[in-house]
């Protein structure tokens, strides 16, 4: 019976320490999305051609893989 109990109050322990964890990580959690800017990402303007060779390398990457 004092096994049990010990092993109860470790589960315990742990199920707290993860909870804990958890709540502070939440707390430290700040987003602010009034300022959005997208840095790293240099944006193509996009055209039809573009889109279609976009979907003919892609096809023609698949038809040979499968050879």
């Amino acid at each position: 019976m004092g096994k049990l109990v010990a092993i109860g109050i470790v589960i315990l322990v742990i199920f707290l320490i993860m909870i804990g964890l958890f709540v502070y990580s939440y707390t430290q959690l700040s987003v602010n999305l009034h300022d959005v800017r997208f840095h790293s990402i240099d944006w193509a303007p996009l055209s039809w051609n573009k889109l279609l060779n976009l979907g003919l390398n892609s096809y023609w990457e698949l038809v040979w893989c499968c050879i």
